[in-house]
């Protein structure tokens, strides 16, 4: 109903791209969006499993050269990556990420205005990124046994020696990784990409992110951050795919994949999130870590479990947005994101 709606009220250039095969075409998409948000597949992961394991490797060889360090291999290596990888790795990400979306808006230009392209490019990369690590998280959460059984991310999680909850190097690649993702999100987000009304508050997501990747890596926390990177990133697949339909005028699709956003928004981050992630955060960690096993206090868990709350409550405020979205949308045919300033709506109008 919502897919007609959108194409009734609003331009829509998939009807003349598809003819015949439009509705089947939806369809697909439809049954894509389901499979993501109900069916994943762990092994799909596994396929660029090895891709980044390569890139962490190689930026572990670059901090070696500067530090003086030995150089890892998948042969020699032994214990942790140290947080330093993500420097080099980072800033490779940021010219990678540049060039990524200069190239599609070279690509797209036939297709998107002027003016769309540029946004489409960014909303393209960041949803082919966000759906290669969706896959790749499920895949190293799968390898091991606390999901959805939450109480193994807290046992020996605290304890040396032998008994010491160890990290895979699957799991080192992907957390790394996602760390230097969001670092260099904080540069593009301040220096190239277009600035919205919730420029701070993305701003300070991705602080928190990263606060709470670094420290619940070095205080082997890491489990639990898995699953909040897992729960995070299957939302971002739809939300920047349904951009990506809406800058080339395909508004069927982009109607479609705003059903999958809403849906994956509303399992993921405001069910899954706090009934399991923040309840074993807090819960679950304080009787193992504190009462079970004894250990003594430290603030790195509080702190966790602070930064775990307040996204939370950026999750509340944005999914408040999105029904904004979808309000403009079935009452008005519109569908555009909220957060752009008016000044950029005027200038789009004219």
């Amino acid at each position: 109903i919502l897919s007609t709606v959108a194409a009734a009220m609003g331009e829509d250039h998939s009807r003349r791209v598809f003819g015949l095969f439009h509705k089947p075409a939806l369809l697909a998409v439809l049954a894509i969006d389901f499979y993501i948000v109900c069916f994943p597949s762990p092994d799909i992961g596994k396929y660029a499993m090895d891709l980044i394991q390569r890139a962490m490797f190689l930026s572990q060889n670059v901090v070696a050269a500067v530090t003086g360090e030995e150089a890892m291999t998948p042969e020699n290596f032994e214990g942790e990556f140290p947080l330093t990888v993500v420097i080099p790795l980072s800033l490779s990400m940021v010219l990678g990420f540049y060039l990524a979306e200069k190239f599609c808006q070279i690509v797209v230009k036939h297709f998107a205005e002027p003016t769309d392209a540029p946004k489409f490019a960014e909303c393209f990369v960041r949803c082919s990124y966000y759906t290669i690590m969706f896959f790749t998280s499920l895949y190293v959460i799968n390898s091991e046994n606390y999901w959805p059984n939450t109480k193994n991310c807290w046992y020996n999680a605290r304890s040396t020696g032998p008994d010491r909850l160890q990290k895979p190097l699957i799991l080192q690649c992907n957390y790394l990784f996602e760390m230097s993702y969001y670092i260099s999100g904080i540069i593009l987000h301040t220096l190239v990409d277009e600035k919205l009304t919730d420029f701070w508050i993305m701003l300070l997501h991705h602080l928190v992110t990263i606060a709470l990747l670094g420290l619940s890596y070095t205080t082997n926390l890491h489990r639990i951050g898995m699953l909040v990177l897992m729960v995070h990133d299957v939302s971002d697949i739809f939300l920047d795919s349904g951009k990506c339909f809406h800058f080339v005028k395909w508004e069927s699709f982009a109607t479609v994949t705003f059903i999958g956003l809403i849906s994956s928004w509303a399992y993921y981050r405001l069910f899954l999130y706090p009934t399991k992630l923040l309840y074993s955060a807090s819960i679950e960690g304080y009787d193992i870590i504190f009462r079970l096993e004894g250990h003594e206090p430290f603030f790195a868990f509080y702190f966790l479990n602070v930064m775990l709350y307040i996204l939370q409550v950026l999750h509340v405020y944005w999914f408040y947005l999105i029904l904004q979205v979808a309000y403009k949308h079935v009452k008005e045919g519109e569908l555009r994101d909220v957060r752009m300033k008016k000044d950029a709506l005027n200038k789009k109008a004219e």
